[in-house]
């Protein structure tokens, strides 16, 4: 089902100046380009992978459907966008940072970006978006 898959990760942290064993993360990245071998499939993987976020099962089509609609933003350039915030036991929720995911469609060709820090990553789309005109 899938043709092709590239990430990138990237994790900032600083140590702890209460515990100096332990280090705080400052801002954590992570982006994952997906090609799907068909388009009819593309918008069925990228729901199923915001059910597992959202609802932490896949459920059925009506589950992956609804994942999509519970999440969609408007984007031009793209044939779907999504985005939501999230709480994470891990990361705390303080110095305005936060868990944020971003997902885009186009065609066969999907990004899944998961963040956590103080930028918001609906003001950074145009960047994600362009690297689907770069491809």
């Amino acid at each position: 089902m899938l043709k092709e898959i590239s990430e990138e990760w990237l994790c900032v942290s600083e140590r702890s100046e209460d515990k100096p064993d332990d280090f705080d993360v400052i801002l954590d990245y992570d982006s994952e380009y997906i090609k799907v071998r068909k388009e009819d499939n593309a918008a069925e993987y990228l729901g199923e992978r915001a059910a597992i976020h959202l609802y932490e099962n896949v459920g059925g089509d009506d589950t992956w459907a609804k994942a999509l609609d519970d999440v969609r933003i408007d984007c031009d350039g793209v044939d779907y966008a999504g985005y939501y915030t999230y709480k994470e036991t891990g990361y705390p929720q303080q110095d305005g940072r936060t868990n944020q995911i971003l997902y885009l469609r186009k065609g066969a060709a999907l990004q899944i970006i998961r963040y956590y820090g103080t930028a918001n990553l609906k003001d950074k789309m145009d960047l994600f978006v362009k690297e689907f005109e770069e491809d």
